[in-house]
């Protein structure tokens, strides 16, 4: 296999990817995710510090952490498995080249296979986070992990992400995804027909 039929190959297994269900995010600005991806970008070999991309943003050390996290472990934007670095995966390096809107799309189909984000997405809760308290704290592990206050942070992390979820969702669905489809059509059928081969 060539390095760039592993790298197609890397990459689909990446969109393919389900997000990591025991995780659960701090990262209320979902918008910050392109704006790492578009930073680490332009950085040698598509990597930064974790400190260097608190500065830039003027953010905290433990900001930083949480949002290189959650685009680990949910989106498989970064790679975050070198102690106190952020690298863009190849998924990554492919979407830091997208649209703001395509990217959108992406991340917006990724949280919602997130069962906690699937759970509240037609529910009303933008004035009463308890629903969602309660939901997080059914999950044992979560329980045992979290304090309190950290929980309810992470509660308005998933309203934030619903929010950003329903945002122009009628659109989406049909015309950017028939649109990205067809930009994508040879890079698509190449990869699908490596996987049948295999």
């Amino acid at each position: 296999m060539t390095n760039t039929n592993k790298e197609l190959n890397t990459l689909l297994t990446n969109i393919e990817r389900e997000p990591n269900q025991d995780f659960l995010p701090l990262a209320n600005t979902p918008e910050r995710f392109g704006e790492f991806l578009y930073f680490l970008r332009r950085q040698p070999g598509c990597r930064a510090h974790k400190r260097d991309i608190a500065e830039r943003f003027d953010i905290t050390y433990r900001q930083a952490n949480f949002y290189s996290g959650a685009g680990d472990e949910i989106f498989g934007l970064f790679d975050t498995s070198e102690p106190g670095h952020v690298t863009l995966t190849p998924l990554g390096k492919s979407m830091a080249y997208k649209k703001k809107d395509e990217l959108n799309v992406y991340l917006k189909m990724q949280m919602q296979k997130m069962n906690i984000i699937r759970g509240f997405v037609n529910q009303d809760i933008s004035e009463d986070l308890t629903p969602v308290i309660k939901a997080i704290e059914e999950k044992e592990d979560w329980k045992e992990t979290y304090s309190l206050s950290s929980i309810e942070r992470r509660a308005s992390t998933i309203r934030s992400w619903i929010e950003f979820v329903r945002e122009d969702s009628l659109p989406i669905s049909e015309s950017q995804l028939v649109q990205f489809v067809k930009e994508n059509a040879s890079i698509l059928n190449h990869l699908f027909s490596m996987r049948k081969a295999v």
